[in-house]
């Protein structure tokens, strides 16, 4: 009986324990998922995403470039100390053991290098703006591409709902099915075919569902957070924007070729290219460099002390110019220059062919747009065509003057049409903020953002 009794208050004792053990973490999965709004998505984005970070780390190599570059300009400075301990085979010397000690201070601050200094500074400062243009690239980039994710997403969760009205009305339609056919109002084939598109409106859900996960999936990996984060998004009616105002082809194109932060780079970069034939030009020049020295020098073998030594009697300074005069480098400056040359013309060809991409871009970009809000209209239009054609088809089908198939047509007619408004609500969006982010001025998309 003790151990009974015993065996019961362990059990408990152990019941107890895993109830107190999984109850935060029932709480914990049974708690809402908060909901991340197009805001928060772009934030962190800005704060998470690797190749916006990458960007920033580029920006900190060219200015630690920058600063060394700026500092060759700036003296030098060296120390050197020697010691030696030998024996003097010498006869007539008193000591066989001697000690010296040399010390040299040395400063070099060059004059003259054919301005390599020079140009070598100017074209790190020109490199430091391009890469400081390309990471707000980069940035609109970011933000661009999780809004666009973030849009899909929403269309696809969108298709959800959709498609969960969908399988309600086939389910209500098959109850209505199963008693006309009990009550011998219809043959057994409706409720075989009805049945059939129930189980299709299922299947439907389920594949929406996989596309709502595979697009979460990629906003995910857009922002740099984990792909297992709990996320839940706003619905459509939040993230739509319909008051979208766009100038003209020409003078979008040429707002898009001064202000976009890709061209701004890619100038900059042209500049930095022809300061590099400047600075590989440079070996053509002789070098001129200040050399200023300090030294001393102690010997044990000398009568005096060390301070004597090093203070006063060997203290020596000197001060002179040396001049470098290139005259044979084997062709390495001339290698260099012609190299030099090459990549600038390399440079000046990727910045005209970045200029017939953004006039390409641009014009494609009016004209999605201008077809998207064409499609807005008629998507509207069938919308309520559809739904007065649904409604009116169920009455007849209720009358026994419409078949089955009639109904069900309508119905799919119906349900595809009110995927299509949104899905062109959507696109239309999305096509705008294409206009805004090839533009480079990113006004519309951030309008949706702040929204």
């Amino acid at each position: 009986m003790k151990e009974n009794k015993g065996h019961r208050i362990g059990k408990r004792l152990t019941g107890l324990i895993m109830v107190l053990f999984f109850l935060p973490r029932m709480s914990q999965a049974e708690s809402p998922v908060s909901i991340m709004t197009l805001k928060q998505a772009v934030t962190l984005a800005i704060e998470h995403n690797q190749d916006l970070k990458t960007a920033g780390n580029q920006v900190e190599t060219s200015v630690i470039l920058h600063d060394q570059d700026r500092s060759n300009f700036y003296p030098d400075l060296t120390a050197k100390a020697g010691a030696d301990m030998g024996r003097n085979t010498s006869p007539s010397s008193d000591d066989s053991l001697y000690r010296s000690l040399s010390l040299a201070i040395t400063s070099t601050t060059n004059l003259f290098n054919g301005y390599g200094d020079q140009a070598a500074y100017e074209k790190s400062e020109y490199t430091l703006l391009s890469t400081r243009d390309d990471y707000q690239r980069t940035r609109q980039t970011v933000i661009f591409n999780t809004v666009s994710a973030y849009l899909d997403a929403v269309l696809k969760k969108e298709r959800i709902r959709v498609a969960e009205e969908n399988l309600s009305d086939n389910q209500r339609q098959l109850e209505q099915i199963e008693a006309f056919y009990k009550a011998g109002r219809r043959p057994v084939t409706d409720l075989y075919q009805q049945q059939a598109e129930a189980a299709g409106a299922k299947l439907t859900l389920l594949t929406a569902k996989a596309e709502w996960n595979t697009a979460k999936m990629k906003l995910l990996e857009i922002l740099g957070i984990s792909a297992l984060t709990a996320v839940e998004l706003s619905g459509v009616s939040d993230v739509m924007k319909s008051d979208w105002v766009f100038a003209g082809k020409e003078n979008l194109t040429a707002s898009a070729l001064d202000q976009r932060y890709d061209m701004k780079s890619k100038k900059n970069e042209v500049k930095a290219a022809d300061l590099e034939i400047k600075k590989a030009g440079a070996g053509y020049y002789p070098s001129v460099d200040l050399v200023f020295q300090l030294s001393s020098t102690y010997s044990s073998t000398d009568s005096q002390d060390m301070n004597a030594q090093m203070g006063d009697d060997n203290l020596a300074a000197s001060a002179g110019i040396n001049v470098t005069i290139p005259i044979f480098d084997r062709n390495i400056t001339r290698n260099n220059v012609s190299k030099a040359r090459i990549a600038e013309r390399t440079v000046r060809l990727e910045l005209e062919k970045l200029e017939r991409q953004i006039e390409v871009e641009m014009g494609d970009a009016l004209a999605n747009y201008q077809t998207a809000t064409e499609q807005v209209e008629v998507s509207r239009s069938k919308m309520a065509y559809a739904d007065k054609a649904l409604e009116s088809t169920r009455q007849r089908y209720k009358a026994g003057a419409a078949t089955l198939t009639e109904l069900t047509t309508a119905q799919s007619s119906a349900v595809e049409a009110r995927y299509d408004q949104v899905n062109a609500e959507l696109t239309k969006a999305i096509k705008a903020m294409t206009i805004s982010f090839y533009k480079g001025d990113m006004t519309e998309i951030t309008n949706l953002v702040e929204k």
